[in-house]
């Protein structure tokens, strides 16, 4: 629920399932209410359009870490193997925007040499360390790209 609106994913629920997984359905790894554990979360074809909208909605730069748990868990573990597979090159290509573009930060209040001498290796750091909640460099990070897709056309 988003500012008093209730969205599809509001009423996703969690049921136990004994059969077989089907090769439709996604499953994640998720962490367990057990200390140093981990479970097994199997998604239907349903719940996972409903989580990839989900993704598509959420407004990240102010995403509150502190959500349902489960949800988050079930969000970060659905969207990590994408993230994966992206990471060298969005560390890369954050770097780079803060090198050969500091103006496009310098004009939303960053500080000039910040950008120039630090902001691009704690984004890409930040984007290869692969975990993390630090609410700073959540802020480097979503900030630079918000800056690189308000000049792409």
């Amino acid at each position: 629920m988003m500012g008093g609106k209730v969205y599809e994913v509001d009423f996703m629920s969690a049921q136990v399932h004994m059969e077989d997984i089907s090769s439709d359905n996604l499953v994640l790894d998720l962490p367990s209410t057990e200390k140093g554990q981990r479970t097994k979360m199997i998604v239907p074809q349903k719940e996972r359009a409903i989580i990839e909208q989900a993704l598509d909605s959420l407004p990240w730069t102010s995403l509150s870490w502190s959500i349902h748990r489960g949800m988050r868990d079930i969000l970060v573990a659905y969207a990590k193997p994408v993230m994966n597979a992206h990471r060298q090159e969005l560390a890369t290509l954050l770097k780079r925007a803060c090198e050969e573009q500091p103006h496009l930060l310098d004009s939303r209040g960053w500080n000039p040499s910040f950008v120039r001498q630090n902001m691009g290796e704690m984004a890409a750091s930040a984007i290869l360390a692969g975990q993390g909640n630090s609410g700073d460099l959540v802020r480097v990070v979503t900030d630079i790209a918000l800056a690189l897709i308000t000049v792409v056309p």
